[in-house]
């Protein structure tokens, strides 16, 4: 959303006709076979040859066949229920566009909502894309190759890039692609500034579909620049960070860039960005563990969460990171605040994938957390002990106890006071909830003023910003009859 401009980013599978890919199958037409006993070059070009015959025979066929097509039943379709209430197709034939980099059977579509003067527009490109970083003036959709892979031979392990202008006042237009090696992590690995794109990128295939992964290649950033013929090209970048590793968390803010990657330990890297092209690393810092999310905290310090290890790489639990970068080329932890039992348990939360639940407000950081731990008694019986809710800490950089922990706020005993979720929707005893009461998860931390309210999925409780140990109110979703 920006300003009062409002857009969608939407994945269709394009609902073609059966009889198009029965084309395939017609033992009439005779289509080439491929020699597969064939190997190395020799297989390459004689599927070339195949397809370029094949191509031939299939061509005019298709022609005749979509010529007859009714589009309205291809296209993406959508409806206005205070409007016509009809469907109808969600574009025209000069909204939408082919990519020269990389085109699919599916329809990408950018609509957009202009809720102050309730118009709407689109725009279609025959591609995919799952990942979705937007500036005030463009919107970036990227998908990595593994996507559109068949599932045999090599493939090329790279990142499709597209490009949308944002135009507030008309249909947002298709301007741009292009492509980085390797694949992006989150959103956050794209960053615009400039007029430029900097990508963050891993090159390493971690999930052995390429047969031809290579092991000591490492991680990348890449800088792109629309040439304004339809091309982002690639400017400048630094490649072959920390081989071996992935990227488990990025931030590019103005001229500066930040990189975690890990195996064993998270080297965090610091980059100058000032010169698109000749973009350099400046520092590096080794601790036990990883950063998942990266939080500015002004121009000096980063607010991290991620989890704590030891330095044979082993995870500990979760933590939360002050990173001191006041000196761009030393970068230091400050301080670090591990979420653990001391003897034995365990810790995680949702905000170390999803950023949104990583809740930053009045130098107060709330995350929902899920923590067990356990203790052996004389018999040699294990008691385990679950929480499952959301904490908080008070924040402050600029002091010796930068991290401080202030409270947490259960919503295990909700699951006493409610339908049992779990028997509800499935074929479970009630009892089951008795043991499963930990299942409360907080998905979401919002603030109002000095109000925290914590929202998981058995209901919702308003607690005292400072001292989440002050319960206000709480709401619940399905009180028990």
């Amino acid at each position: 959303m920006v300003g009062f401009d409002m857009y969608f980013v939407l994945n269709h599978w394009l609902d073609l006709p059966y009889e198009m890919w029965d084309l395939a199958y017609d033992d009439a037409l005779d289509l080439p076979e491929v020699n597969w006993n064939l190997e190395g070059e020799l297989l390459e070009h004689d599927l070339q040859r195949k397809r370029d015959q094949a191509r031939n025979i299939l061509r005019p066929l298709v022609y005749d066949m979509v010529g007859e097509w009714d589009l309205n039943d291809i296209f993406p379709q959508w409806r206005d229920s205070a409007g016509s209430n009809q469907f109808e197709a969600m574009h025209d034939c000069t909204d939408l566009y082919r990519p020269g980099n990389i085109a699919q059977l599916n329809m990408l579509s950018l609509f957009h909502l202009d809720i102050e003067n309730n118009e709407s527009s689109s725009t279609g490109l025959l591609s995919n894309g799952w990942t979705i970083y937007a500036s005030q003036e463009n919107l970036y959709v990227a998908q990595t190759s593994r996507w559109w892979w068949w599932g045999w031979g090599s493939f090329d392990l790279d990142t499709q890039i597209h490009k949308f202008e944002l135009n507030p006042d008309s249909t947002p237009n298709y301007v741009a692609s292009g492509s980085v090696d390797g694949w992006i992590y989150d959103q956050f690995a794209m960053s615009e500034f400039d007029g430029h794109l900097r990508v963050a990128s891993t090159s390493i295939d971690w999930w052995g579909w390429s047969t031809e992964s290579d092991s000591e290649e490492g991680n990348n950033l890449t800088v792109l620049l629309d040439n304004e013929n339809g091309l982002l090209e690639e400017v400048g970048s630094v490649t072959g960070m920390a081989p071996g590793e992935q990227i488990f968390a990025c931030r590019m803010l103005g001229t500066k860039g930040y990189i975690v990657t890990f195996e064993q330990t998270d080297p965090l890297f610091t980059l100058d960005l000032s010169d698109p092209q000749n973009p350099e690393v400046i520092g590096e810092l080794h601790i036990p563990g990883f950063s998942t999310y990266l939080h500015p905290m002004g121009p000096e310090h980063l607010l991290s969460v991620g989890m704590a290890g030891l330095e044979d790489g082993t995870l500990t639990g979760m933590a939360i990171n002050i990173f001191d970068v006041s000196d761009f080329g030393d970068p230091q932890l400050q301080e670090q605040f591990e979420i653990v039992h001391p003897e034995a348990g365990w810790s995680w939360s949702e905000a170390l994938w999803e950023h949104h639940a990583f809740t930053f407000h009045r130098d107060v950081l709330t995350i929902p957390a899920y923590r067990y731990s356990y203790e052996e008694d004389e018999q040699g019986n294990y008691n385990y002990d679950y929480f499952s809710g959301a904490i908080s800490f008070a924040i402050d950089a600029e002091s010796n106890n930068g991290i401080r922990w202030l409270g947490e706020v259960d919503h295990r005993d909700l699951v006493e006071e409610s339908e049992c979720l779990y028997s509800l929707h499935y074929d479970y005893e009630e009892s089951v909830c008795d043991d499963w009461g930990w299942q409360a998860n907080v998905r979401r931390n919002v603030y109002i003023e000095d109000n925290l309210f914590s929202i998981s999925n058995y209901g919702v409780k308003i607690t005292d910003l400072n001292d989440p140990e002050v319960s206000i109110a709480e709401v619940i979703f399905y009180p028990e009859y």
